[in-house]
């Protein structure tokens, strides 16, 4: 699962998060289905 979240606070990494939390080696490939609209040129669309 996957979330993504804004905010105007600085976040953080506790000890364990930065240590031994286990990572998810296929976490990118959830991204995989999405559509891409973002070309990198500027201007408007």
């Amino acid at each position: 699962m996957s979330f993504m979240f804004e905010t105007r606070f600085p976040q953080h990494l506790t000890a364990f998060a930065a240590t031994e939390a286990p990572l998810q080696d296929d976490y990118i490939d959830c991204w995989t289905s999405l559509e891409k609209k973002f070309d990198g040129t500027p201007g408007k669309k």
